[in-house]
């Protein structure tokens, strides 16, 4: 999308000018279908840096591990396919809006399984609330919230009603930056130490954390 405006600016190809032969609708196929798996891409990293701090944290098993290794896996392979629908703000009887419906709504139910996979360890109590620890918690809390407003997107019925209002941009900041922008300071606290030689104060970074 980019390019193209690039070369619509600098060349007058005006690929997205109707009043010059271009087409408004290709922008919006381009951006809506690319919208999905890039938010994926950045909430997978961010996943996986908050798992790593809270596994550091609880010493989980090795069945563990793995098991979550396999679940984050597919919500990986998932999220991938998981593109969005440009006639889903139109339609919701297509058969096309159907598969993206099923797709986006496994995505949100293996994200619910990651949260539990990630938590699980918690049951056993000796978990380090430390400034990273706090973060990687309300990461978790955050996704989950965050996922329960993607699933009525992902929904036909509630995505006719939602789709392209201000509700789907406030979730797609939510899902992708604010979780993000949580397990970003989840990764720094835990290893800043290593990375400066010097610490900070824990005191600080925990009420920083949870305001």
């Amino acid at each position: 999308c980019m390019v193209l405006v690039l070369i619509d600016a600098r060349f007058g190809w005006a690929a997205f000018d109707p009043a010059a032969g271009g087409d408004p609708q290709l922008f919006r196929l381009l951006i809506r279908c690319f919208t999905s798996p890039a938010q994926n891409a950045i909430v997978l990293a961010a996943l996986g840096t908050a798992a790593h701090v809270i596994a550091v944290r609880t010493r989980p098993s090795a069945a563990h591990a793995h098991a979550f290794a396999r679940v984050v896996a597919g919500l990986a392979v998932v999220g991938a396919f998981a593109w969005e629908n440009p006639e889903a703000s139109v339609a919701t009887d297509t058969l096309v809006t159907q598969v993206f419906a099923i797709l986006n709504g496994g995505l949100f139910a293996l994200g619910f399984v990651v949260i539990g996979r990630s938590l699980w360890p918690l049951r056993g109590g000796g978990f380090s609330f430390d400034t990273a620890g706090i973060y990687a918690l309300g990461f978790a809390v955050v996704f989950a919230f965050s996922l329960c407003g993607g699933l009525l997107l992902a929904l036909p019925v509630t995505r006719l009603q939602l789709g392209g209002t201000t509700f789907a941009t406030a979730h797609l900041h939510l899902f992708a930056f604010a979780t993000g922008g949580l397990a970003f300071l989840a990764g720094l606290h835990a290893v800043w130490p290593r990375l400066a030689g010097r610490g900070f104060s824990e005191p600080v970074g925990r009420c920083a954390a949870l305001a």
